[in-house]
């Protein structure tokens, strides 16, 4: 089992760092596996167990990976000592952290997000587990940056460029795409499209993410069920059970920068508002309606 130790006191000169390291060398001499962590600025830990202080990795490195969500080795750095103890060294570079974890919502968790990285080396599903979870921030960084793009683009300078297309073929294309996740997500939707073409004058690719919102919004509420239907008229629906909703809440699905709490992480709250927009400047009309604890999404085009 592991355990962490703190030894902090505010004033200097007090014996945190002697009393630091015998201790964890005493402890290793018992035949324990002790990790020291230098948590100074001043690197007197790093020092005094005679590394230099000029190292490129140091606990500063593994915070920041932490905070930006890069994925990383956590036990890189680690420094081994002829003692029998390891080392996460520190130096002066930690002092500009503090103005690092101003911007962080979790910022009294970051070390102890690495600490919990270091717990068990050989703990694969622990080490997987927090991997998973560096890896999931990047993932909503990243789409957050793409929808805030798309949306101040549709919202600015974008003007649909329209073509005639067969909505029959745009509308598969498009839930193939999705085959995979909704496999993965164990989603077995039941689709309706009729054998005679449907011609509709829209802009392909606006219709293409307008479709990819409105299923991506499906796999955040969906139970693992969905209907699609596409009628003759250029309508399409979509339909799947979201007992988590409430009228109240379908209402403003919509509505820039606004997500429900689902379990799901990395929404932005863009992804409707985005399809509203585009569907809006093509002329069509998009909304969504609650029955039966039932979320009903309906898509209407322009058919020529």
């Amino acid at each position: 089992m592991c355990r962490v130790i703190a030894i902090a006191n505010q004033k200097g000169g007090c014996s945190k760092t002697t009393t630091s390291i015998n201790l964890g060398v005493g402890l290793a001499r018992l035949g324990e596996k002790v990790l020291l962590v230098d948590n100074d600025p001043q690197g007197h830990m790093t020092m005094g167990l005679g590394f230099p202080k000029n190292l490129r990795v140091t606990l500063k490195t593994m915070m920041e990976n932490i905070i930006m969500g890069v994925e990383f080795d956590p036990k890189e750095g680690i420094l081994h000592h002829s003692e029998g103890v390891d080392l996460v060294p520190a130096n002066k570079l930690l002092t500009g952290m503090d103005m690092s974890l101003i911007s962080v919502d979790d910022r009294e968790n970051v070390l102890k997000e690495y600490l919990e990285l270091l717990k068990d080396e050989n703990d694969l599903t622990a080490i997987k587990s927090y991997i998973s979870l560096i890896q999931n921030r990047v993932s909503c960084l990243k789409q957050l940056s793409e929808e805030l793009f798309c949306y101040s683009v549709v919202t600015s300078s974008w003007v649909a460029t329209q073509e005639n297309v067969i909505l029959n073929k745009a509308l598969e294309e498009n839930l193939l795409a999705f085959y995979g996740t909704f496999k993965k997500r164990k989603i077995e939707p039941v689709i309706e499209i009729p054998d005679t073409f449907i011609p509709c004058y829209i802009d392909l690719p606006a219709f293409n993410r307008i479709v990819s919102n409105i299923l991506s919004n499906v796999l955040k509420y969906s139970e693992g069920d969905l209907y699609v239907k596409l009628y003759a008229n250029g309508l399409i629906t979509f339909t799947n059970s979201a007992r988590s909703l409430t009228p109240v809440m379908v209402e403003r699905l919509f509505d820039r920068f606004y997500t429900v709490e689902t379990g799901q992480k990395n929404s932005t709250g863009l992804g409707l508002s985005i399809a509203k927009t585009l569907v809006d400047q093509m002329g069509g009309e998009i909304q969504a309606t609650y029955q039966d604890k039932k979320l009903t999404i309906a898509l209407k085009l322009n058919i020529v």
